[in-house]
């Protein structure tokens, strides 16, 4: 007797339906779905118990047309959505025509359109009947999972499972804004989106004080298109889980690739191990990309992921620099990100283009100054973001009044000069000024590994200032007075001529064993490895809190503060100052 035999109809549909169908929240997208490739403008939804006991969901859009195809949407592999036999040409939100039988194999399912009606009692079929429905349809999910109880007790709390069902809403009001949605749970309404635009549904959803500080965006390739909103730094959070809401094509999605350029866009204003907040929306060619690598269409494959990922960083390093004048105040009762660890380094440059330097003071890190106790003229108006300096306290924090808007800021020194020297750095870099020739040579052997991976970043150590030449495999040249390398190999060589006048020599050598000995082959990150290096010389080469400063010395660095990228993060992304405004003092001190 065979061993092997074929499932019946209902194993297999609820296998699929273990596939699709994980709780309520999984069945009510599958729905809403359906409702919007149906042209539907308007959808309501009810749940009882979080979706577990009920979920109704009504819309007025075209509806079934006939009885054949009432009958027919509960079939497995029954579509309307796919014109052709293309599974990579997709337009519409449901294709896999798993959806309805699967929920039908685990729950009560109703179907009422145009008059007539369907339903399914855990894959037993009804005759069609007259129903009251005229308009769009109606479907009715009833005791979800109750023949299949180890499912079910896998399902969390009403509420836990009602806040997944408000997600999947919201998350469609965001790429609909056409289509108003409300949803209710025993006769009460928890959310209405009628008549709304998307900036207001944003508001709503991650609240007032989130958004007015998110900044939109728009960018366009021959084959690709972004655009969203980018939250600001402050608010970013421990876990990409909440932060990034992706939709592709207008669908809802989680992918890697995205989530990194996200986090890369934000390198010089979040700590590593946060994640930024963000709203995108990237349109691309259907033939581009690959929707139907997961049974819920939750996940999705781009065909060429660097070209895409190098667009969106781009895109967004590009965008996030208008955040330096986007409500710079911080709250008082943020509190500081962990201390991030600086590298142990051992030696301290004092190059000219590190310096302090404005055309009413210049500050070296050789500089002892003692803290001038004259008080400026507070009477005088200032043009200044940050007013003028009154006073220094813990000879670590600057405290400036704008008289004109009534506002105190405590800033603090090193977090800012820290700042400044960096930007000065990286714009010696952008303009090619940051290179420093060696008297000699220094000539590296490496393995032909390695000789690869110095290939893929040939241009990022350009750009740093590095300035090497490679040659081919073969033995070491003496070069007299070298002290190359010796822990790479004897595949290769690498002439070093030049290197990042932020470095010193060893500094430098380290910096390119370590980067040609990373397994780690993404250029993005390399990248990032060298920018993280010379924070930290930034650094150790920054006013250190401790110090004494004059009111002159405290307000060129004031003023210094207003051309300064991203002044209200260090390097180490810890807030640089704090802003008062005086009814925050008043509600301090219950004045108000």
């Amino acid at each position: 007797m065979s061993k092997i035999r074929v499932l019946s109809d209902e194993v297999i549909n609820q296998i699929a339906a273990g596939e699709i169908i994980e709780a309520p929240c999984s069945a009510l997208k599958e729905i809403i779905e359906n409702s919007i490739d149906a042209n539907a403008r308007n959808i309501e939804v009810f749940l009882k118990n979080g979706g577990k006991s009920k979920i109704v969901v009504d819309d007025d859009g075209d509806g079934i047309q006939s009885e054949e195809d009432l009958k027919m949407c509960i079939l497995r592999h029954a579509t309307s959505k796919l014109s052709g036999n293309n599974l990579f040409d997709i337009n519409s939100y449901g294709f896999r025509g798993e959806a309805l039988p699967s929920i039908a194999s685990i729950s009560n399912l109703s179907i009422e359109s145009n008059g007539r009606g369907i339903s399914v009692d855990f894959s037993e079929i009804s005759e069609p009947y007259v129903s009251s429905v005229s308009r769009g349809t109606r479907v009715c999910i009833a005791n979800m999972f109750d023949r299949t109880p180890v499912r079910l007790k896998f399902l969390k709390s009403d509420n836990a499972e009602l806040a997944k069902c408000l997600n999947v809403i919201e998350n469609f009001s965001l790429t609909t804004d056409s289509v108003s949605f409300v949803l209710r749970t025993d006769n009460k309404t928890l959310i209405s989106y009628r008549n709304d635009s998307l900036e207001s549904r944003i508001s709503k959803i991650y609240g007032v004080n989130l958004f007015e500080k998110a900044i939109y965006f728009e960018e366009k390739s021959e084959s690709i298109s972004a655009r969203g909103y980018l939250f600001h730094p402050s608010h970013s959070k421990y876990s990409s889980l909440n932060a990034i809401r992706l939709f592709v094509n207008n669908r809802i999605v989680k992918d890697r690739i995205v989530s990194m350029a996200l986090k890369i866009g934000y390198r010089n204003v979040i700590e590593g191990n946060r994640y930024p907040m963000a709203v995108l929306y990237i349109d691309i060619d259907p033939l581009f990309v690959d929707i139907n690598i997961s049974p819920t269409k939750s996940e999705i494959r781009f065909r060429d992921e660097q070209s895409v990922q190098r667009f969106l960083i781009k895109a967004i390093t590009n965008n996030i620099q208008s955040f330096n004048r986007v409500s710079l105040d911080f709250n008082t009762s943020r509190a500081a990100a962990p201390d991030e660890a600086i590298a142990n380094n051992s030696q301290s440059f004092n190059r000219g283009f590190l310096d302090f330097d404005t055309q009413t003071c210049r500050t070296t890190n050789n500089h002892n100054a003692v803290a001038d106790h004259q008080i400026i003229d507070t009477k005088e108006e200032t043009h200044s973001f940050f007013g003028e300096a009154i006073a220094q306290v813990f000879d670590t924090y600057i405290i400036s009044y704008k008289r004109e808007t009534e506002e105190v800021f405590i800033i603090d020194q090193h977090a800012v000069h820290e700042k400044m020297v960096m930007n000065k750095i990286i714009d010696s870099i952008s303009n090619n000024e940051n290179s420093q020739y060696l008297m000699r040579p220094e000539v590296v052997n490496v393995s032909a590994l390695q000789m690869l991976r110095y290939d893929k970043i040939t241009k990022t150590l350009t750009e740093f200032g590095f300035r090497i030449d490679a040659i081919g495999h073969g033995t070491r040249p003496q070069v007299e007075g070298s002290a190359a390398i010796d822990a790479f190999g004897n595949e290769g060589l690498l002439i070093i001529r030049a290197i990042p006048g932020s470095l010193s020599n060893n500094e430098a050598f380290q910096i390119i064993a370590d980067v040609l000995s990373d397994e780690n082959d993404e250029v993005e990150n390399k990248r990032e490895y060298i920018r993280k290096r010379i924070a930290d010389i930034a650094c150790h080469n920054s006013i250190r809190g401790g110090r004494p400063l004059s009111i002159d010395e405290m307000n060129c660095m004031i003023h210094d503060m207003e051309n300064t990228e991203n002044v209200f993060q260090c390097n180490h992304h810890r807030p640089s100052f704090l802003r008062l405004l005086k009814k925050d003092l008043e509600k301090m001190f219950e004045r108000s």
